[in-house]
């Protein structure tokens, strides 16, 4: 802007990345938690009972293959209707 070209460090992501990472350090280091913090915690990895639970993980495995299967038609209709009829000429 006024002719003056900064260090590469001075760039703005770089500035942004040193200091996200100083704020986490400080935060972990001199935060206190409290007990409902605690609490959820020790509960966050806890695998809840269901009744039909092994229904519902055969129901939730089918997700990624549908997301799988969807990405290789539309891969294939690219091709089919962008890319052959553009190499064609």
């Amino acid at each position: 802007m006024f002719g003056i070209s900064l260090p590469v460090y001075f760039n703005p992501v770089i500035i942004g990345l040193i200091l996200s990472i100083g704020a986490l350090i400080i935060g972990s280091k001199y935060g206190t938690i409290t007990i409902e913090e605690r609490e959820f915690q020790a509960n966050i990895l806890q695998t809840p009972i269901e009744i039909d639970e092994q229904k519902e993980m055969n129901i939730t495995r089918r997700y990624p293959t549908y997301l799988m299967i969807s990405g290789v038609m539309i891969i294939m209709v690219t091709l089919v209707f962008y890319y052959w009829p553009i190499n064609m000429n």
